[in-house]
């Protein structure tokens, strides 16, 4: 052990190894870099939208059992939905849907 009394964290190969050993040390333990990282919160603007009350319902009660507020399930379901992203396994079968849906134009009367 170094005179610090912390591990030196090692290079790692691949993930598995780097699992393997940080399921076996204390991660207090670790002689940690700092690191000089700054936070930029993107500028959020409001929107209002329309969408049918059982969606809602259904990503209210999904959002509460993921411990996060329906708006913000909300958000990251549109990033997910434009960066092209597949929906996460907790979404699956939850009725959420993934697709638009197209409205039926109506006649035009002549």
């Amino acid at each position: 052990m170094p005179p610090n009394g912390k591990i030196p964290l090692p290079k790692f190969n691949s993930i598995e190894e780097m699992a393997e050993f940080l399921d076996h040390v204390d991660s207090e333990e670790l002689a940690w870099e700092d690191a000089n990282v700054k936070y930029v919160r993107p500028n959020m603007v409001h929107v209002s939208i329309r969408i049918p009350s059982e969606d809602l319902r259904i990503i209210r009660r999904k959002a509460l059992s993921m411990g996060i507020g329906y708006t913000a399930a909300i958000r990251m379901l549109l990033h997910q939905a434009i960066a092209g992203e597949p929906r996460p396994r907790s979404y699956r079968g939850t009725g959420i849907r993934p697709i638009i849906r197209q409205r039926k134009a109506k006649p035009i009367d002549k």
